[in-house]
């Protein structure tokens, strides 16, 4: 691990930059050259899977995949061009402005700033101003935590008083998973799962008092979703209707007296991937802490419900296939972790339970979808967005008869 530096001049920077607006909350820095753009973007944007769509022409799509990247950073590079001309002509554009250098900025839906410095093969995460310095000083003490494991980005360096952390750009390709393909999601992704919960010790909590938590999590954000009454009362209801229905099943299935938690990431899905000749890196650990043992199985699986569909949007085609698959990935993952050697007999006994920690799962990520400052229109509706995947998803498994 390289060793960083914490509060150091990286960022006693008097020169401001400009970033304008290109598409879907990524930004570039005016000051970059067009040409410039294009070599970075081409040679050390692996990453950014806006880059690797197709076209809307299907001669192009037909194409090698390196001709198809090269078209499109062609046309998100001409699509700088014409913005960086607009602002040279003063026509208002939406710009952000900080002392960061880098040549692209991706602006994030808590109020956070990625900056990319493609050229040193870095990105700095800058901190948003509504957060406390206690809270910026967890943040990145965290982040040094984590950076000491090898799936981890190194931590380069930092600062608690500016609120950024400087961290290691992986240049690697996102994968791809779909059902059609299951044996890939056996191979590649249930590997790195257990060896993200494998690297801290189990914790065991008893049912009950598990139960009891999480129950008090939820009440305390349906109060801090009361001031959106009027707007979203609807969306409210429903999610509080699905809650207690998930309560109600899971404090009726209480045959174990305690509940195991693993360590999670979290936000564990192909866009938080990066790989490279068999070497797997998972980035964007903001979200990491102790949670039941399968949630970044599930959150895996139901994000690739998503796939080829905006996250606002239900993909029912989606979750029909998961339904077919699901029993046999849960039985093959229990099976993998049973010869882990890292759980005894009684812990492997209480993981069993599938739809015990289904369930689990849908609790827990409510309550991670959900910060702990100030709830907004938006989360709300995310959140109603997952609470319908969810019943399908479970409309769908009763339809079958599992």
């Amino acid at each position: 691990m390289k060793k960083g530096k914490g509060d150091n001049l990286d960022c006693q920077n008097t020169r401001v930059y400009n970033y304008i607006l290109i598409e879907n909350n990524i930004y570039i820095n005016v000051a970059q050259s067009i040409i410039g753009l294009h070599f970075y973007l081409f040679n050390n944007g692996k990453p950014f899977t806006f880059l690797e769509r197709t076209t809307r022409s299907q001669l192009i799509n037909r194409l090698p995949s390196i001709l198809i990247r090269f078209v499109r950073v062609s046309q998100f590079t001409y699509a700088f061009y014409v913005e960086k001309r607009k602002y040279k002509n003063k026509v208002p554009l939406s710009l952000i402005t900080t002392n960061h250098y880098g040549q692209c900025l991706l602006k994030l839906r808590q109020g956070e700033y990625k900056v990319f410095n493609l050229k040193e093969q870095k990105v700095k995460t800058i901190l948003p101003d509504y957060i406390s310095f206690l809270e910026a000083e967890n943040r990145i003490s965290s982040t040094k935590e984590i950076s000491q494991y090898e799936f981890a980005p190194d931590l380069i360096n930092w600062s608690v008083k500016e609120r950024y952390l400087t961290e290691e750009y992986i240049n690697f390709n996102r994968p791809s998973y779909n059902f059609s393909s299951i044996e890939k999601v056996y191979m590649e992704i249930f590997p790195i799962i257990k060896k993200i919960m494998t690297v801290k010790n189990t914790q065991t909590l008893e049912y009950k008092k598990f139960m009891q938590e999480r129950v008090e999590n939820l009440s305390k954000v349906f109060q801090k979703m009361n001031c959106h009454k009027s707007r979203c009362a609807d969306e409210i209801a429903k999610i509080r209707d699905f809650c207690d229905n998930v309560i109600k099943i899971l404090e009726n299935n209480q045959s174990d007296t305690t509940i195991t938690l693993v360590f999670s990431h979290g936000d564990f899905w192909e866009g938080n991937i990066l790989t490279k000749n068999g070497d797997t890196r998972v980035i964007d650990w903001n979200t990491h802490k102790h949670r039941s043992c399968y949630f970044d199985f599930y959150f895996m699986l139901f994000m690739l419900t998503t796939k080829n569909s905006h996250m606002d949007k239900i993909n029912q085609l989606g979750l029909i296939k998961l339904s077919r698959v699901m029993d046999s990935l849960f039985e093959n993952f229990y099976n993998s972790l049973t010869k882990s050697g890292f759980f005894n007999q009684d812990l492997l006994s209480s993981l069993k339970n599938s739809n015990i920690y289904r369930y689990l799962f849908y609790m827990e990520l409510i309550i991670l979808k959900f910060p702990e400052n100030n709830i907004t229109i938006e989360q709300i509706n995310e959140v109603n967005t997952w609470v319908k995947r969810f019943k399908l998803y479970e409309a769908t498994v009763k339809k079958n008869g599992k």
